[in-house]
């Protein structure tokens, strides 16, 4: 409902708040330029128990965590999101922070490297909320959107074309 705020959902009987439910979840953002240092300023304000922002993605990540990859450099921004791809534990919430041609490449690129469907799936390219995001603190707005909608259990509310792109694959 508008107006809302993570205070007041802790006032409804039965319903934690965001914060309380990010409580003991890290948020990691790895990589560097202003849409990394905006996401690490937004992901502070929403409540995560830490939030670390990285040049690397750390070799220690728990399946709570929420890991998002904003690289400039797409080269290096697509090899964390491979190794990360490939890794046997995947972190609850995985994005990359890209423009929507680059998020699309970047999994394409995935494909070719036969990660499987279930792990494609689990990751948001180009992360964030379709709004049409064009600069660094737009997207970082977009992704922490996104952010918000995980932390409420609201995964469903990925961007339409996420959506759409995912009810086509199922029907394959």
């Amino acid at each position: 409902m508008a107006g809302d705020s993570f205070a007041n959902d802790a006032s409804r009987p039965g319903a934690p708040s965001a914060r309380s439910v990010a409580l003991h979840i890290r948020l990691i953002v790895v990589g560097t330029g202003a849409t990394a240092e905006q996401l690490t300023e937004l992901g502070s304000q929403l409540g995560y128990g830490e939030v670390r922002l990285c040049d690397a993605v750390p070799a220690e990540l728990d399946s709570s965590d929420h890991l998002i990859i904003a690289e400039e450099n797409t080269e290096f921004a697509r090899v964390m999101l491979a190794g990360t791809a490939k890794r046997e534990l995947l972190p609850a919430y995985v994005g990359y922070a890209a423009p929507h041609a680059e998020g699309i490449k970047a999994l394409v690129g995935l494909v070719a490297q036969r990660i499987p469907k279930h792990r494609l799936d689990a990751i948001s390219a180009p992360a964030g909320v379709d709004i049409g995001a064009e600069t660094p603190t737009e997207v970082a707005i977009a992704v922490a959107a996104e952010l918000v909608s995980v932390l409420r259990g609201r995964r469903g509310a990925a961007p339409s074309w996420r959506a759409q792109a995912r009810r086509a694959r199922s029907r394959s």
